[in-house]
């Protein structure tokens, strides 16, 4: 093994991809930036380390080979995979496109709407984050990202979380466009994985029928 090679390989593909991910970036934001076109600038470059999703495809298939699981259940545990990164960050980027539209006025977000029915709200200083707004607990605002995210995903949409301006109407409109169309997709290699997985028990149900076919063709 060429240790050379195997160095020119690695600055080829992942070097520039992890050392932008391995920058203390959170350090650096916060030693005297915050709040500034720099501080901004450094969290965009956060995500490059999205890009190290990009391994996940290569670690599971050393997992999938070294433990002998059948290509069945890593292709479901891998759909399952994709919609929830897929869900997560639905759902994130409709919580920012709510706080940052600059809205601050009762029920022109659905941020606020929500915010208002639950008394996370305080209209007295007309900011939705105010002291009283910072009390709704991180994990239920999340839950609820979530929650809007597959409903819109799997076209079900109880219609409980709605847009209320048109930033957050032309978004919702790209979610459900690429979610359905993901979500769709993804069912349809589901269900031919599944066919797949029982093809023993389906070739043998398809000659049992040909032969009861027969049987009832000649009176046997």
């Amino acid at each position: 093994v060429s240790h050379y090679m195997i160095a020119v390989n690695y600055v080829k593909t992942w070097f520039f991809i992890d050392l932008a991910s391995s920058m203390p970036l959170d350090t650096m934001v916060d030693t005297g930036t915050s709040g500034s076109s720099i501080a901004h600038g450094l969290k965009l470059l956060k995500l490059f380390k999205l890009l190290r999703i990009l391994r996940v495809d290569r670690i599971i298939a050393k997992i999938q080979q070294k433990n002998h699981i059948k290509y069945s259940t890593v292709a479901i545990c891998k759909f399952l995979l994709i919609l929830l990164m897929g869900a997560h960050w639905l759902g994130l980027i409709f919580w920012l496109v709510s706080i940052e539209s600059g809205c601050s006025q009762p029920y022109c977000s659905w941020v606020i709407t929500y915010a208002s029915n639950a008394h996370y709200y305080s209209p007295v200083d007309g900011q939705c984050f105010s002291e009283t707004c910072n009390e709704w607990p991180l994990a239920s605002r999340y839950l609820l990202c979530l929650y809007w995210a597959i409903t819109t995903m799997s076209t079900i949409g109880f219609g409980d979380i709605t847009p209320k301006n048109e930033a957050e109407i032309i978004y919702t409109l790209f979610a459900m466009l690429f979610g359905t169309v993901a979500f769709a997709h993804g069912l349809t290699n589901m269900c031919s994985i599944l066919f797949h997985h029982n093809k023993y028990q389906v070739d043998h149900e398809a000659s049992m029928d040909e032969l009861f076919d027969f049987f009832g063709r000649h009176s046997v």
